[in-house]
């Protein structure tokens, strides 16, 4: 039977970051990229175990230090795939914890644009991180599948320009009204998939049994998609 090489990881716990398999002087260049987005991290063992302070970005259900994290991961996954680490899957493989992420090498990809949407709460959908022209066609899809006098936009959160945040009246994320937050994320997937925006990854970030997953985005300008359905008043 041949040999085949352990795949590269990243697991988490509640403030560190821990990279496995991962060469030395790759592992420099990635958190030197991806760590503009979190000041005050710390190193030992190496440079393969990061340490985040102050805070704990990975266990703390919701604030600002959230998007802190999101932001964090979206430039991880950024600076991973210009040295060529693909994501190959996330997985939980332990009651209680966080996704460990597994990766796979391939051509280094050039010039990668990774942005996060996020779910909190009952009724709150963030998106972080993305472009002018995602967060424009991104809001237009909320207001105009979810009923616009049911949305309030904002910017929250200080650091790093912040994200925009949609509350969502209605509690569409709660167990009892979890069809109408379905609809409402199948528009908006089906809206960034037309405009080339896929789903890159889906990675449970915090142990907390009430966090659920985030998407990270990538731009595949080649993809053949499928485009996203007209709204209609029976779906929307």
């Amino acid at each position: 039977m041949a040999h085949h090489n352990a795949l590269p990881t990243i697991s988490f716990c509640e403030d560190t970051l821990r990279l496995h398999k991962f060469p030395q002087h790759h592992v420099d260049k990635i958190m030197s990229a991806a760590a503009k987005a979190w000041s005050g991290w710390t190193t030992k063992e190496g440079l393969t175990n990061i340490r985040f302070g102050p805070g704990t970005p990975f266990s703390s259900p919701s604030g600002e230090v959230t998007v802190q994290a999101r932001l964090f991961m979206a430039r991880l996954l950024k600076a991973l795939l210009r040295e060529g680490y693909y994501l190959y899957t996330s997985s939980c493989v332990t009651a209680g914890d966080m996704d460990t992420m597994y990766f796979e090498r391939r051509a280094p990809w050039t010039h990668p644009e990774v942005f996060a949407i996020s779910v909190h709460e009952h009724d709150v959908l963030r998106v972080i991180g993305a472009p002018p022209n995602v967060v424009d066609r991104v809001t237009s899809c909320i207001l105009h599948a979810y009923h616009h006098d049911n949305v309030h936009v904002s910017i929250y959160g200080s650091q790093n320009g912040g994200c925009t945040q949609f509350k969502l009246m209605g509690s569409p994320w709660s167990s009892n009204r979890s069809s109408r937050g379905h609809v409402l994320l199948s528009h908006v997937f089906g809206s960034l998939a037309a405009a080339d925006w896929r789903i890159y990854a889906s990675i449970q970030l915090s142990h907390k049994s009430t966090t659920k997953d985030t998407w990270f985005f990538c731009l595949e300008p080649l993809a053949e998609l499928v485009q996203a359905m007209p709204i209609t008043e029976e779906t929307s």
